[in-house]
């Protein structure tokens, strides 16, 4: 991926994510963490949401991640995986996007209020991406 969009989704933290059942779509904002060398982002959720009760039964994502000034735009088709807390990389990642999450707002985080043993991570590994950056001059 390139330096330029790699940079944007560094400089973002927020995406909208996609998921489907029965041939109809959910979508909801939600925090990243985007890790460049694999090209996969990950989401912390509640285990039992819709995306994550979706994702069990379809692994086919779509995200979008967007800026408003200057316009720029990212959507990724991915493929999902659920990661539960015995996973050796779940208290790094978790941290990382508690991190991301803190400095969002000075409200504790969506996070910071689950129970232990209630939270998975979303692993997002991206199979086809497009970035579109649109700048206007006057």
């Amino acid at each position: 991926m390139e330096k330029s969009v790699i940079d944007f989704l560094k400089n973002n933290s927020l995406c909208i994510l996609s998921t489907c059942k029965d041939n109809k779509p959910h979508s909801v904002p939600v925090y990243y963490f985007y890790d460049d060398e694999n090209e996969t982002f990950y989401i912390a959720t509640k285990a039992k949401t819709q995306k994550v009760l979706n994702i069990l039964e379809n692994k086919n994502t779509f995200i979008t991640v967007f800026r408003t000034d200057p316009q720029a735009t990212f959507t990724a088709e991915c493929e999902a995986t659920i990661i539960d807390h015995t996973n050796e990389d779940f208290p790094d990642i978790a941290k990382r996007l508690m991190e991301i999450h803190s400095a969002q707002s000075s409200f504790p985080t969506p996070l910071s209020m689950i129970k232990d043993g209630s939270l998975v991570l979303i692993q997002l590994k991206v199979i086809t991406h497009k970035f579109n950056s649109y700048r206007q001059t006057v």
